[in-house]
């Protein structure tokens, strides 16, 4: 019986503890601008952007806001639950 009991017991935790954790994705990309010259060829044109603004919204509420480094790459963790909108401006 003690036994039972001993895997009973963290068995029961660990189930508390993975319902109330908390999961977020970590988005990671970078901000660049694409311009297509259409000639007798096709040349593409690549521009990182830095300094642009990137706004993560749920409904028309904004939960989060981060802004690209030099190179054009940013960060922003996005919850679990939910349909989500992300601009750049």
């Amino acid at each position: 019986m003690k036994l039972k009991f001993y895997f009973f017991i963290p068995s029961l935790f660990l189930c508390f503890i993975s319902i109330s954790q908390n999961w977020t994705l970590k988005l990671t990309s970078t901000i660049e601008l694409r311009t297509w010259r259409l000639t007798t060829s096709a040349q593409k044109l690549e521009k990182t952007l830095f300094g642009a603004t990137i706004t993560l919204f749920k409904d028309k509420t904004q939960i989060g806001q981060t802004t690209s480094n030099s190179t054009g790459n940013f960060e922003i963790d996005i919850p679990a639950q939910g349909e989500f909108i992300l601009t750049i401006a």
